[in-house]
């Protein structure tokens, strides 16, 4: 009988040592970011947006970073850094804040889109040449009599009237962008042959004027078409609701757009900056989190909204919502690769300042990371960026610092958990996938586990994190369901796929390609 016994709590204990994911685990002893001080890309400067973006199509990510007028890309050769001098990084404006990244003329090469006065669109010639678009609605003077093309702060590339081509939008903070006061700019692609834009002028979206701070677009109500959510805080000690429309392009066949008001979301007041619609709880529905500013009383908690099938509750308990600092950035990734999606919030105007990683526990609960060098660091930021930069299946995090050094945390993290990470070309829809909704089905941890990922080119403060989407699974070696809803309405679906790998999905085919 004691034999039995003891048989019985030797099985228990090695039952019990088998790993099953991070989940319950201490995420110290998880998570290890490695801060890097010797790149080109960690220099001195005064940037604000900043992005991950794979320019010259070498199948690793480089770097952009905006801010004070300047514009430096980093060209990634295997996890080092060149700066790269070009139109693009050679021309300055008398500012420029914020930065979108998208193919806009479809031919396989992303181009950079810049908010600031003026803005500038920059078309890629896939050489390591840009060219800035200086005729049209585009590099004009305004429609509105400003002097400055478009001036603006936060800009970003959308499909918005499912043309299969980019339009621009950029939102304009009044009182706050020298030299123009206007209010936001919606310029739709006329599409092929020549790419041209055609400034919108007859609706509410670039009628008022208001505080508009990061304009982010989502397909929030999943049908089919992407609608606009933008932060409008006052930064001057009051409230006020932000600007969230609606599309109304599926509806009424018509790209027009209505302003939600009733909505718990949208109702609330706050010093509202970044807002992000993301499945925190994978129940296959998007969630929403904004960040608040309330610099004049050192700061505000920010906000998050679950998604319970159509019905939003706020939810008052945890980090990411009871802690108080002065906040802008939040990007969203699975930094632990145990299959849902955590969150990083760059918070500033405070003395020593600190940034936060809260570690998604499975539920939509969070638990605050703790002795990291990306949470210890006290300097003043206000974007942030989420990208796999050395290709080694785990997000690492580049933040612009706004007076000092840049940020360069690289991920070495060490549980053996499983990824795939897969780009998207467009051939129906945009080259780019912007707004494609991506899906990944596994078992995880004994449960069957849909993830859920969309397309987006401003999702930070002022910049965006790499458009290729990301999925972490645990230990689980095998992924049952891959799904891409494209903007053209095209469904591509793959099944049993191997994990630890990056691939390539064209729209329509019937496979992918594997990434050397």
């Amino acid at each position: 009988m004691k034999k039995s016994l003891w048989l019985l709590g030797l099985i228990l204990i090695l039952i019990l040592s088998i790993p099953f994911g991070t989940q319950g685990q201490d995420p110290n002893a998880q998570l290890s970011f490695t801060k890097i001080t010797d790149s080109p890309l960690v220099q001195a400067s005064s940037d604000t947006g900043a992005a991950w973006i794979d320019y010259d199509n070498d199948n690793d990510l480089d770097a952009f970073l905006v801010g004070n007028g300047q514009k430096s890309l980093f060209q990634n050769n295997d996890g080092s850094f060149t700066p790269v001098t070009n139109a693009l990084t050679s021309e300055r404006s008398q500012s420029a804040y914020g930065i979108s990244w998208g193919d806009y003329d479809n031919d396989g090469d992303e181009d950079a889109f810049i908010g600031g006065a003026p803005s500038m669109l920059y078309r890629n010639d896939g050489n390591g040449e840009f060219v800035r678009i200086v005729d049209g609605d585009i590099g004009s003077p305004s429609l509105n009599g400003a002097n400055l093309p478009n001036a603006g702060w936060s800009p970003s590339l959308v499909d918005a009237d499912n043309d299969g081509d980019l339009d621009a939008f950029v939102t304009h903070p009044f009182g706050f962008v020298t030299g123009s006061r206007t209010s936001n700019h919606f310029l739709l692609n006329d599409g092929p042959p020549n790419y041209t834009f055609t400034k919108i002028t007859d609706n509410e979206l670039v009628r008022l004027r208001a505080p508009f701070t990061v304009g982010n677009w989502s397909d929030f109500d999943l049908d089919g078409d992407m609608d606009l959510f933008i932060g409008a805080g006052p930064a001057n000690g009051s409230t006020a609701t932000d600007f969230f429309y609606r599309n109304m392009l599926k509806e009424t066949g018509e790209l027009t757009f209505e302003r939600m008001t009733d909505e718990t979301f949208a109702a609330d007041r706050r010093d509202g900056q970044t807002p992000n619609w993301i499945d925190i709880d994978n129940d296959n529905d998007l969630d929403f989190y904004i960040t608040n500013w309330g610099g004049s009383s050192g700061g505000i908690v920010n906000d998050l909204y679950r998604n319970d099938n159509g019905t939003y509750v706020k939810i008052s308990e945890g980090g990411p919502v009871t802690d108080r600092h002065i906040s802008l950035a939040n990007v969203w990734a699975d930094f632990d690769n145990d299959g849902d999606i955590d969150v990083y919030v760059t918070n500033s105007g405070q003395a020593n300042p600190l940034n936060r990683l809260y570690l998604n526990n499975g539920d939509g609960t969070f638990v605050s990371l703790q002795d990291s060098p990306v949470v210890d660091d006290r300097t003043t930021n206000w974007g942030a960026s989420a990208g796999d930069y050395d290709n080694d299946g785990d997000i690492d995090l580049l933040v612009p610092g706004l007076q000092g050094r840049h940020n360069l945390y690289r991920n070495d993290l060490s549980n053996n958990n499983h990824w795939i990470k897969v780009k998207l070309e467009g051939t129906d829809s945009n080259r780019s996938g912007i707004g494609a909704k991506v899906r990944t089905t596994a078992n995880i941890n004994g449960k069957t586990v849909t993830q859920f990922r969309e397309v987006s080119t401003q999702n930070s403060f002022l910049g965006h994190n790499s458009l290729i989407m990301h999925f972490g699974f645990g230990v689980t070696d095998m992924i049952d369901t891959l799904s891409i809803e494209w903007p053209s309405g095209t469904m591509d679906t793959f099944n049993d796929l191997g994990v630890d790998q990056t691939i390539t999905v064209t729209e329509g085919a019937d496979t992918f390609e594997v990434n050397s």
